[in-house]
């Protein structure tokens, strides 16, 4: 695999953190209350996330140019997509409306959303059983996406809760 998947992999890291941290400025905004805590929110802007199914979420092995490689759980039916800054939650919406058109061969839908950071969470059907097969599904979907205007990223939605304290530093 080639070094787009190192930057879709940051982007990974970089969706799961600013995520986390979303939690902790947007308190109230979770999975669980999918109702905007602050009313300041517009309707429709809430923050919320959907948590893939187990069934969905395969060991992949992503080779880097320089041969090194890990494994990574990922559900190979959701991916994570940012705007660019100068995009509008409103543009946005609009946008997402059009692509979940556009790909509606692969039941693409919207499942999760920061819009004050520009990040979304789509879910797809993804029914392949090799995860090689499931992730090229993924990477098809992603190069179409990419193609939208005020696309700046794209990524697979993958699992890095165990992920986050690499080492036993205190300041971890």
């Amino acid at each position: 695999m080639k070094s787009k998947y190192v930057a879709r992999f940051g982007l990974g890291i970089i969706g799961s953190i600013l995520f986390t941290s979303s939690l902790l400025v947007f308190p109230g905004c979770g999975s669980d209350d999918p109702s905007p805590s602050d009313p300041g929110i517009p309707a429709g802007q809430e923050i919320f996330i959907s948590d893939p199914e187990v069934e969905d979420i395969m060991p992949v092995v992503f080779t880097y140019d320089d041969g090194t490689f890990h494994t990574r759980d990922v559900p190979v039916n959701q991916l994570l997509l940012m705007f660019e800054v100068d995009v509008t939650a409103a543009q946005a919406a609009s946008r997402i409306e059009t692509m979940e058109a556009d790909l509606s061969a692969y039941s693409l839908a919207l499942v999760g959303q920061m819009p004050r950071v520009g990040i979304y969470q789509f879910e797809i059907i993804n029914d392949a059983a090799n995860p090689a097969d499931a992730i090229d599904i993924l990477d098809t979907v992603i190069a179409q996406l990419e193609a939208y205007e005020g696309v700046a990223g794209i990524s697979y939605n993958e699992l890095l809760e165990e992920r986050f304290a690499e080492n036993d530093d205190d300041n971890t």
